[in-house]
């Protein structure tokens, strides 16, 4: 049986259109999403075209293969805009090279849960350069979320999203169409995160430039100050926008993870946060997947934390002292 798997929030002729394919149920196992969808599906994708390394939400390119589906967003929001189907979900959000990724594979080692990582349609469906009202991104994020936990035919199964760290700013929106959600939002030391950040720039920061205005107004800095600002300063503040997002958010409990505890703490978090529990063989699989690197199974764990702490002069020691570990310390208190 096939069901409509929602992929992307794309412009046609002037009007949004929601790209799905028509495929069968599959368990996620890449520690991104999008990976999985491009591996099994290699058919429904053209390779980018597009120089994309400014891109805040990379651009998807699809083939004329018939089992992708456009939906008008309004016959998209109709179709998975009930919140009554009593689908079990569960949310993660994070600071960004947290362990937010490791955390989502382990989950995926237990056959309690489905977990998309990253999912393309909740960043498009985000994305602030689209010009889409509040209530119909907000009607489009619960639609996507239901889609997703629609696509598990096994309604006893928690389908869990790992959300892009920015998308945190959007967290009102998320929740305002559901209940409780179990929740976890993880982070980590400022240095150390800042350092994985500036070694491979993610999405934010590579398009500090085309995004300077939307990140101007959460900063409280003007374009023109955004564009100027060091790439340091920059992650930095960005870091502490999203804490202050969670600490500020008081719709229901987000229990607050620490990076440094997911080793020791992780089979606690997953059982009293998620309600997911493992067999003897999935414990198994679980050890084997603690001592990899999150994103390639196939390289050897190894902690450089301190090695990237130490690595920052004083006064960046300070900046992210007084910017980021202030409030990790108030949220580890909350």
């Amino acid at each position: 049986m096939t069901k409509l798997l929602p992929i992307d929030l794309v412009l046609i002729d002037d009007q949004f259109k929601v790209v799905c394919i028509d495929v069968e149920f599959f368990k996620p196992e890449k520690p991104f999403f999008v990976d999985d969808l491009y591996g099994r599906f290699p058919e429904f994708f053209k390779t980018d075209t597009e120089n994309q390394r400014e891109a805040f939400v990379r651009k998807m390119y699809f083939s004329n293969d018939q089992r992708i589906k456009y939906l008008s967003t309004g016959e998209y929001i109709k179709k998975f805009s009930d919140t009554s189907r009593e689908n079990k979900l569960g949310f993660i959000f994070h600071m960004s090279r947290c362990g937010s990724t490791l955390f989502s594979n382990l989950l995926k080692c237990s056959s309690d849960a489905v977990v998309f990582s990253e999912p393309p349609i909740i960043n498009s469906v985000l994305d602030p350069a689209k010009s889409v009202s509040r209530l119909e991104r907000q009607a489009l994020i619960r639609s996507s979320i239901n889609a997703l936990s629609d696509f598990s035919s096994d309604k006893n199964i928690l389908t869990v999203i790992k959300f892009r760290s920015w998308n945190i700013y959007f967290v009102d929106l998320i929740y305002s169409s559901f209940g409780f959600v179990p929740s976890i939002f993880i982070h980590r030391n400022g240095l150390e995160i800042l350092s994985s950040i500036i070694n491979k720039p993610s999405g934010w920061l590579r398009a500090k430039g085309t995004y300077s205005e939307f990140f101007g107004g959460i900063l409280g800095y003007s374009r023109e100050e955004v564009i100027k600002m060091s790439h340091n300063e920059y992650v930095l503040r960005i870091l502490r926008s999203f804490l202050t997002k969670v600490l500020n958010f008081k719709k229901q409990k987000i229990v607050s993870v620490e990076y440094a505890d997911i080793k020791n703490e992780f089979l606690r978090i997953a059982s009293e946060v998620f309600s997911i529990h493992y067999s003897e063989n999935e414990l198994e699989i679980l050890k084997r997947r603690m001592s990899t690197y999150s994103k390639d199974e196939n390289i050897k764990f190894r902690e450089d934390g301190l090695k990237k702490r130490r690595g920052y002069a004083r006064d960046i020691s300070e900046l992210s002292e007084n910017l980021v570990e202030d409030l990790r310390r108030k949220l580890s208190n909350n």
